[in-house]
């Protein structure tokens, strides 16, 4: 894979964010576990990547992010660990596969409150068989009909995504066991993923007031996200011993 080329972009930024969200989240789950406000928090993380699955330009097969999600479960498998449900990659490589099936038989989804009340109705049953279920399916969808504002209104888009983040916060009310206090943290979390995702535009930003080698350095985590995502919880995991 080549090093990126391309000028600093909103694209590269909400996948820093998703990044960061990340960190706290994983902090909290391997370092501070008492400390629950910091999955509350990290709850902003996963929304975010899944949605830039249904909104990438392209959904041809990743042999790399195969590779990665492979190794993931290869590790919990070393460590004598759980090896379901399977992990996050896996899950988008599943969306990243339907959407490229419908592009390849000139399909499209022509009734997404259909979609959305059949994912909705099974994200508790397939969140036991691949992370976040038929909920991380709804986020790509999301990002799916935003990519295409030809085919699919603004206001239908924000419904969409509105009604995918109220399950979302149910979800992870319930699989989280988070105490009250926690899921009011998680709300405007979630809604500042709302507000991000629903006004995303691809264009390039003005990055002039920071060094160029800070610019570069984050052009490269946005660019190398998967393989950050990994490796610190391959180093995270194999230290505390608790699986990914």
């Amino acid at each position: 894979m080549t090093t990126p080329s391309r000028p600093f972009n909103s694209w590269d930024m909400i996948k820093i964010i998703g990044l960061l969200f990340m960190f706290v989240d994983h902090i909290g789950a391997y370092f501070f576990i008492h400390n629950l406000w910091m999955r509350s928090v990290g709850r902003g993380a996963a929304p975010i990547f899944l949605f830039l699955a249904g909104y990438a330009s392209s959904y041809r097969f990743s042999r790399e992010l195969l590779v990665l999600a492979v190794i993931m479960l290869l590790s919990n498998f070393i460590l004598g660990e759980y090896t379901q449900p399977l992990n996050i990659l896996f899950t988008i490589l599943g969306c990243r596969a339907l959407f490229h099936q419908m592009e390849k038989r000139g399909k499209a989804i022509e009734k997404p409150w259909e979609w959305f009340i059949v994912l909705a109705l099974f994200i508790v049953v397939t969140c036991f068989l691949f992370q976040y279920g038929t909920l991380g399916v709804m986020f790509a969808v999301c990002g799916y009909m935003k990519r295409r504002p030809d085919r699919y209104s603004l206001t239908l888009q924000k419904l969409f995504l509105a009604g995918t983040m109220l399950c979302c916060a149910a979800t992870f009310a319930l699989f989280f066991d988070l105490a009250s206090s926690n899921v009011l943290l998680m709300i405007p979390v979630l809604g500042l993923d709302y507000w991000l995702l629903s006004t995303l535009e691809i264009r390039t930003l003005d990055m002039r007031r920071f060094p160029a080698w800070f610019t570069r350095i984050l052009g490269l985590i946005s660019h190398y996200s998967g393989r950050i995502y990994v490796a610190h919880l391959l180093v995270i995991s194999w230290v505390t011993h608790y699986p990914i």
